[in-house]
């Protein structure tokens, strides 16, 4: 792989002479972006191609249609010999010794086998002359240099570089020579070279081989002698290794330059593993449409995937695309996407910021348009409604990328952000890494390519299936579309440790895990509170299901029961704030049904329709933080459009002038009877909730911790409970004057000062020496 690969860029300053700029580099990194090439050189040798081995092995694997068309002279120029002897410059087919190189054997057979098979396809220039007497005496010396890049994509346009180099060590490398790039140019020197190859040229392949044969035994030299497991893990770093252009190496450190970070001890605001992630997940998403950032939690995967944004912007601006970025992504992150989007750079004039709940709803018509809006799709916390291909935010993802391929033939991509692809089985990571993939851009030797092909993708992750199931066709996919570090890898990784600090963590050497018991007495009562809440209608909760379907209870009030075992489980705060806010909703619930009962059938029968799907339910989410109704039950999503109608239909047939009064008295004595159990119950919890020995409990092994000159982060995925243990500690003294910080939504605080989200993170981090409180202590929490 050339090290110094980069895009030649036109202009007077930039001229290639292999000072500066290689003109190993330049072909290098045109190759990355084209399908065919076509190079007219007077010499072509050995010591100039083991300059872009990889380069080659790249160009030849990412399509079975990309093609190098080869034109070389006579490797002899007889009507300049004595002059060119004399000056000692002669470059005849035997003068190989000033350029004896290193080659790998392996890539030599390679090399052979692309030119047999005519994916490298080799002609001599021999002029008209040759055409009329058939002398070799009479073959002309091609000395006109250009190598014809077509381009595979947009990140290069169609180009030539053109100039005094030669296919030779000293041409790319050595030799000062003078180059240029082009791109007006293309087709004038494309017509010169298929005039060139059409006409006045003659098959050549199997004496170039002889010729590369030649060089081979003179003048090359076993590039590295490995032992066994020195060329295991050599070939590992040369087939899956990643290289990255220079140019994109200049851009995101121009995106670092600016972001709003201190820098770190290396000099460098991204993280080593974030500045690496943004490079390869750039160029894998340009490979196959699409990647999945998959990321372990708190490793900043919002901030690698709004770089990624900035130079896909800066892509669309350069080729005057006039489309935009959609950002898929709950209510509770926009305000951390925002934030990130504004550190890079980008102004939300830009981009587009909706949830999945709104896209799910979306449409045919407007799925179209979306099609013809976004050019680039990013998911946030992709497990949530994409890991089935019949949940309707998938069906809609698909359709909306279907009618921009096929429809509109344009490019379209999709990058999905998730610590966790894998949930339930291996069938998440197939239907995450299938829904924005073009199958078009698979490299043909991929094994799962012909699965994906046929709609046989069960053979990728059916392990039950053990006699068609194929694990490496499994492994290729992952290693293809997915991109993931964790806390532990980066920690351990010896090039990263000293860049990403490493935590220790309970349980990770077998530790016996620290367990928290409720007392007899709060047990018992937190059971029977339970039992009574399990007994209530909740009529609010998908009102129309409940009182008009089935007997089959519905799904919206069993993922309650769920969440409230949760908060329950988090704090006491947390379970105790539910039960306020069931309470809240009943009493709403009741006031509408007092206010229907005086109402017409025709405006009870507009009130439901206002309600199907639970909008009660719905409203939930408002109250508790955190209650995603798919986090947990993705395995139960059902089309929302069916559902709708389904629920529609329910009233039309149930809801009648004979049902109306039965119906609704029986609604409001439900709800009447659950108030009445709410109050009891929120007079039994009140009681219950004073005697919060957990929190005691895990108060005093924080003091506990921190004597000891330790730091205690603390997690939960319920704002109350976050909230209420942070009162709870400012209270303590210890606490206290050890120093509190607190995060959540919009609510940053230090001690009793409200702060920045920054100034939290930075005083409490791992590395947080640098700050120090009031009087010159340094937090510990």
């Amino acid at each position: 792989m050339a090290s110094d690969n980069y895009i030649p860029e036109i202009g007077t300053e930039n001229r290639i002479d292999n000072k500066l700029r290689t003109m190993r580099g330049a072909i290098g990194g045109l190759m990355e972006h084209s399908n065919k090439i076509r190079i007219a050189s007077g010499y072509f040798r050995l010591s100039g191609i083991v300059e872009l081995e990889e380069d080659f092995r790249r160009f030849f694997a990412r399509s079975e249609k990309n093609k190098i068309e080869l034109l070389i002279s006579n490797q002899y120029d007889t009507k300049s010999t004595d002059t060119r002897v004399i000056l000692g410059i002669a470059e005849g087919l035997t003068d190989y010794s000033t350029e004896s190189f290193y080659l790998d054997n392996q890539f030599y057979q390679e090399l052979v086998e692309w030119i047999k098979t005519g994916r490298i396809e080799v002609k001599i220039f021999v002029d008209e002359k040759f055409y009329k007497t058939h002398s070799k005496a009479d073959i002309a010396f091609l000395h006109g240099k250009a190598y014809i890049f077509s381009a595979a994509d947009e990140f290069i346009s169609n180009s030539v570089l053109i100039g005094s180099s030669n296919f030779t060590y000293g041409g790319l490398v050595a030799n000062r020579e003078l180059n240029m790039i082009t791109s007006d140019s293309f087709p004038t020197i494309r017509a010169w070279f298929d005039e060139m190859w059409f006409e006045y040229s003659e098959p050549y392949a199997d004496k170039l081989l002889n010729d590369l044969e030649f060089q081979k035994e003179h003048y090359s030299k076993p590039k590295v002698v490995y032992t066994p497991i020195e060329y295991f893990y050599w070939n590992l770093g040369k087939y899956f290794g990643k290289k990255t252009s220079e140019a994109l190496v200049s851009r995101v450190k121009e995106i670092e330059k600016k972001l709003p970070y201190p820098s770190h001890k290396n000099g460098k605001k991204y993280f080593t593993h974030q500045f690496y992630g943004i490079l390869h997940v750039y160029q894998a998403l340009k490979d196959f449409d699409t990647q999945i950032l998959a990321d372990g939690v708190g490793l900043g995967k919002t901030l690698e995937a709004a770089s990624i944004i900035k130079l896909y912007l800066q892509d669309l601006l350069l080729k005057n695309d006039k489309r935009r970025i959609l950002i898929l992504a709950n209510d509770r992150l926009r305000e951390q996407w925002v934030k990130e989007l504004e550190n890079v750079g980008v102004f939300l004039s830009q981009i587009d910021v909706t949830t999945r709940q709104k896209f799910t709803g979306l449409s045919e018509d407007e799925v179209h348009l979306y099609a013809e809006t976004y050019a680039l799709v990013v998911i946030d916390e992709a497990h949530e409604g994409f890991l089935r291909k019949n949940n309707k935010a998938y069906q809609n993802m698909q359709s909306m990328v279907s009618y921009a391929r096929n429809t509109q033939s344009r490019t379209i991509r999709g990058l999905l952000l998730t610590a966790t692809p894998w949930n339930n089985s291996r069938e998440d990571v197939i239907r995450l890494g299938l829904l924005f993939l073009n199958i078009q851009k698979v490299p043909k030797q991929r094994q799962y390519y012909n699965y994906v092909l046929s709609n046989r993708e069960k053979l990728l992750y059916d392990v039950k299936d053990s006699g068609n199931y194929n694990h490496n066709a499994y492994v290729e996919f992952w290693k293809d579309l997915f991109y993931q570090r964790t806390r532990t890898s980066l920690a351990n990784d010896q090039y990263l440790s000293d860049r990403y600090p490493k935590r220790e963590f309970p349980l990770e050497d077998n530790e016996e895990p620290f367990t928290i018991t409720y007392s007899t007495d709060v047990s018992q009562s937190l059971k029977e509170i339970l039992e009574r809440l399990i007994e209530l209608k909740l009529p609010y909760q998908d009102t129309v299901w409940q009182y008009f379907g089935s007997d089959k209870e519905s799904n919206v009030i069993l993922r309650q029961r769920f969440q409230l075992l949760r908060r329950a489980d988090s704090s006491n705060a947390a379970f105790g704030r539910s039960l306020e806010n069931i309470k809240i909703k009943l009493e709403a619930f009741q006031k509408d049904i007092l206010n229907l009962q005086n109402g017409s059938l025709s405006q009870v029968k507009k009130h439901f329709y206002s309600k199907v799907n639970g909008d009660y339910a719905e409203d939930f989410i408002n109250f508790e933080e955190g209650f995603n109704f798919s986090s947990d039950f993705d395995d139960n999503e059902v089309d929302l459009n069916k559902s709708q109608r389904d629920r529609i239909r329910l009233i039309n047939e149930k809801l009648t002038e004979q049902t109306l009064t039965p119906l609704l008295t029986e609604m409001l004595e439900d709800a009447i009877s659950d108030i009445q159990n709410l109050d009891e119950i929120l007079e039994q919890w009140e009681i219950t909730s004073k005697k919060d020995e957990k929190q005691k409990i895990i108060l005093n092994q924080i003091k506990e911790i921190i004597s000891d000159g330790g730091k205690v982060l603390i997690f939960s995925e319920f704002s109350d409970t976050v909230e209420n243990y942070f009162q709870e500690m400012i209270l303590d003294k210890t606490l206290l004057e050890a120093g509190v910080g607190m995060i959540y939504g919009g609510s940053n605080r230090v001690n009793h000062d409200e702060s920045t989200k920054k100034e939290v993170l930075g005083r409490f981090s791992p590395n947080s020496k640098s700050y120090e409180l009031f009087d010159k202590k340094k937090f510990l929490f």
